[in-house]
């Protein structure tokens, strides 16, 4: 039985930060792992009127990474809600988009205190559509 290759410390620390600069090479390949991509599909959709290419783009972020999204992206991953609800509203799915923009503001907030007492990282990036979020949920 043959030993696996093992990467030396400096090679691994190389490797992870390319990752972090660069990007997975498994993210860039597969736009549902890409949130940087799907949010450009998913805006792109709304702006096309593909209401069903959307919906499948940002479903997929969203299902994809699930709870772990709001860990790893913070508050800004709340722009998945809000851009679902706008597809939803394309696809004359009134109630969906209120719970879409619903869950966007309740669960998304802007605020570096509570994520911080809530273990989240501070990623810099806001909900940028909280209150546009309230405004279409109200």
């Amino acid at each position: 039985m043959s030993a696996r290759p093992r990467l030396s410390v400096p090679a691994a620390v190389l490797l992870a930060v390319c990752i972090l600069v660069f990007g997975s090479p498994l993210a860039a390949q597969d736009p549902v792992i890409d949130p940087a991509e799907a949010y450009n599909q998913a805006v792109s959709a709304i702006a096309g009127e593909e209401w069903d290419k959307g919906l499948a783009v940002v479903n997929g972020i969203i299902q994809y990474y699930g709870q772990q999204g709001k860990q790893s992206f913070g508050a800004a991953f709340g722009h998945f809600f809000y851009l679902r609800g706008l597809l939803q509203i394309g696809k004359k799915n009134y109630e969906g988009a209120l719970k879409s923009f619903q869950t966007c503001y309740e669960q998304y907030p802007n605020s570096k205190i509570a994520d911080r007492e809530a273990g989240q990282p501070d990623t810099g990036q806001p909900n940028i559509f909280r209150s546009a979020a309230l405004v279409q949920w109200a």
